[in-house]
């Protein structure tokens, strides 16, 4: 008992702790050659070469979104060619480029609105093809030519996507190369794209798992300034909060709203002085980050150096490891779940002000549930004991609905 009551001493005293504020940087290198995929948490920063890739599909099975590599000068063009007609299309008609052939971008607003899916009208229209509702499959009826990363002129198409698998067809204008790519999108489901490099014809593994990185430090084309800008975009399910004053040390996150935007930060930190040829830092603005877990985090961008070495200076500060879950009669906390990782028994600890009916639902990284309980949380301290065993390894999330407010907290089941 003496035992415990240590364990649950601790618990409260590192969850009411003051976080305090650490300044970091990252380096993109000169002209912006790599990408940054920055963890709030750790640190972590993965850096990789933003010049390897020329298109990615999304991962998910149901998903769409075919982005192109727009930060280093990759360009799509959607044409008015029947599909039918793909092996004729030629030198000629690359005429069409500069008369009737649409320029489009990816968007920026959501990871799963990307340039091949311009036009768009939602499902059963994807943009690229067509969803038959009897065989489940997206048929493509769109031909896009592509400038690669060597400028090479590039006629494209979906074939299909078949059951989460994509069949992705591009050739040279010349047709001296023409194939067509199966990727199957479950294999890699704990990252949200493959990218292909076109000019080598490979598939690369270049993202970290989607579970471990909060921002994206990248080039990329800013369609609302019509240029290729750098600035910061963040992950799925990741939230922002943008708020400006006088000073950043008075703003607060409470009583606002949260956007899941994938460039809420973008480059609205930063603007370039014509007079110093410098950035400037804008003044007085402050982002929150909300992670996939809850985690809310302040970001004060503070020194940007530009394409000369591509470094960013900013500082983090932890406000809150356990945001509180409250409903209309009192409150309810789930502070911690321990042991992280385990492999057998996870205990979720609980302090409420009465007793409560609480649900409790794990998802895997992909959204699908796996454990799903509704029991009475106990007035005061108290111990939840979930059996994760069954589990598969891996990172899960455990989404702790009181009324009608939520919280997530983030498990590691580690066999």
């Amino acid at each position: 008992m003496k035992r415990s009551l240590t364990i649950i001493t601790l618990l409260i005293t590192s969850f009411n702790s003051i976080f305090s504020q650490i300044n970091d940087s990252i380096d993109m290198t000169a002209g912006y050659a790599l990408d940054v995929y920055y963890n709030l948490e750790t640190g972590n920063h993965p850096e990789i070469s933003n010049s390897e890739w020329t298109v990615a599909f999304s991962t998910g099975a149901q998903t769409s979104s075919i982005l192109i590599n727009d930060g280093r000068d990759v360009e799509l063009y959607k044409t008015t060619e029947d599909i039918a007609n793909f092996a004729t299309i030629g030198f000629a008609d690359t005429v069409g480029i500069a008369n009737t052939w649409t320029k489009i971008y990816n968007d920026y607003q959501d990871w799963e609105h990307s340039a091949y899916e311009d036009g768009t009208t939602g499902h059963p229209n994807y943009g690229w093809g067509s969803y038959n509702s009897v065989s489940h499959i997206v048929t493509g009826d769109k031909v896009f030519i592509l400038k690669s990363l060597n400028s090479t002129y590039y006629k494209t198409m979906v074939v299909k996507k078949d059951n989460g698998a994509w069949h992705y067809r591009y050739a040279t204008l010349d047709n001296s190369m023409d194939t067509t790519l199966v990727y199957q999108a479950t294999d890699l489901l704990e990252r949200n794209f493959a990218f292909l490099n076109m000019d080598n014809h490979t598939v690369l593994n270049r993202e970290p798992s989607n579970t471990d990185w909060d921002m994206l430090f990248t080039k990329y084309y800013d369609t609302g300034i019509s240029y290729t800008t750098t600035g910061v975009l963040v992950n799925k399910g990741v939230e922002v909060l943008q708020v400006d004053g006088d000073t950043t040390h008075t703003a607060t996150y409470v009583g606002e709203t949260f956007g899941e935007a994938t460039n809420a930060i973008g480059t609205g930190w930063k603007s370039f002085n014509m007079t110093t040829f410098t950035f400037d830092i804008v003044a007085g603005r402050t982002y929150f980050v909300k992670q996939l877990d809850g985690d809310i985090y302040k970001l004060i961008f503070t020194r940007f150096d530009g394409q000369s070495t591509g470094k960013t200076l900013f500082s983090k500060e932890l406000l809150t490891s356990a945001p509180s879950a409250i409903n209309e009669n009192g409150n309810i906390n789930a502070f911690s779940i321990y042991p992280n990782p385990t492999n057998n028994i996870a205990h979720i600890l609980f302090d409420a002000d009465a007793q409560y009916q609480t649900e409790i639902s794990i998802y895997n990284v992909v959204g699908k549930q796996v454990y799903n309980e509704t029991l009475a949380i106990n007035h005061g301290l108290s111990t939840v004991n979930i059996d994760v065993k069954d589990l598969h390894q891996g990172i899960y999330f455990v989404k702790i609905q009181n009324g009608t407010k939520t919280q997530t907290l983030k498990l590691n089941v580690a066999h």
